[in-house]
């Protein structure tokens, strides 16, 4: 089993913070193989910036994303960029606070429009969207398990950051559900 999830948006989203989280979370509680590799432009923020994680239950020899299993996208230059490397049986999650979803990418079964950045900025954390993100991830993608992200989150983070990025992470996982206000487009 080998699966390719690539997070993309832009600098001072937190888009590498949550790869890191994730890896930690599916190497470490998970104990699978794992990589992280990150890249971004040399802006400090608000330049393009994606980090892919890859698992497997064998040792990865390449490590770089071919076909995403899952994406989170968190930018309309993000989505234009790697919109293509979703197949139709990939999870794609989209902020739809700040990405506009062409036609196009309606032949994606698993499409999910989270409202990330507003739900986070509706709680005065806008930079804690990615944590959103993250815990719409956990609901929707049956690898990553709730209790190992929210140890990771414990392991990164120390009290009232650790708390506060609990929250949002749980707020995300509420949006994720049926009955929250992200969906199935």
């Amino acid at each position: 089993m080998r699966s390719e999830i690539l997070m993309a948006g832009y600098g001072g989203q937190g888009i590498i913070m949550a790869g890191r989280v994730l890896a930690d979370a599916l190497g470490l509680h998970g104990s699978m193989e794992v990589t992280q590799v990150s890249s971004y432009g040399p802006e400090a923020r608000g330049g393009m910036c994606r980090t892919e994680v890859i698992v497997s239950d064998r040792p990865i020899h390449y490590t770089r994303i071919t076909r995403a299993n899952a994406l989170l996208i968190m930018s309309d230059e993000a989505f234009a960029k790697y919109a293509p490397l979703a197949g139709p049986d990939s999870l794609v999650l989209i902020d739809s606070t700040l990405v506009s979803v062409p036609p196009a990418l309606s032949s994606v079964r698993r499409l999910n429009m989270i409202p990330a950045t507003a739900s986070a900025e509706g709680i005065g954390h806008r930079v804690a969207a990615n944590m959103v993100m993250l815990g719409a991830l956990t609901v929707l993608y049956e690898l990553v398990r709730r209790d190992w992200i929210e140890q990771s989150l414990r392991n990164t983070f120390s009290g009232v950051l650790a708390q506060a990025n609990l929250g949002v992470f749980e707020m995300g996982i509420s949006l994720a559900r049926p009955e929250g206000a992200g969906g199935i487009c």
